[in-house]
């Protein structure tokens, strides 16, 4: 409830939110006995209670806003449900609005090939390069 300011000093005082609740009347009854304790030996928070109350003040009397005619018109014309294009191939909305891929099941998984390693070596079978190997004689 209270934060140190300034320079660091020991000196203590009520956090913004604090002074807020006090004004609004929104603090337990020990809290508010404690708030208004600090406050009348304080000087730095009874001016921040005082300006809070004096804004209190200055929103109840507040006129409500207004919005003119023709805002309201064009905010009215809003259509409340459109028509939206389908997703695009291979994507696809999940529930909470996302795009996801889709995974296509007319092509192999990335991944679904041999086992790295599980293939012959390049030339075992006499082809290397995309050339036949041809023996030499006399050479082992």
């Amino acid at each position: 409830m209270t934060d140190l300011r300034g320079w660091g000093l020991p000196e203590q005082h009520l956090l913004p939110d604090a002074v807020v609740a006090f004004v609004d009347g929104e603090l337990s009854s020990v809290a508010h006995e404690r708030a208004s304790a600090h406050i009348q030996r304080c000087g730095f928070c009874a001016f921040e209670t005082f300006t809070q109350q004096q804004a209190r003040t200055a929103v109840r009397a507040a006129a409500a806003p207004t919005a003119s005619a023709s805002l309201l018109d064009r905010l009215g014309a809003i259509p409340q449900e459109v028509e939206l294009p389908s997703a695009p191939d291979g994507l696809a909305i999940t529930e909470d609005g996302q795009f996801v891929a889709v995974q296509r099941t007319d092509k192999p998984a990335f991944g679904s090939g041999p086992v790295l390693g599980s293939s012959r070596p390049l030339g075992s079978n006499g082809w290397f390069s995309g050339r036949r190997a041809v023996r030499v004689p006399g050479s082992s």
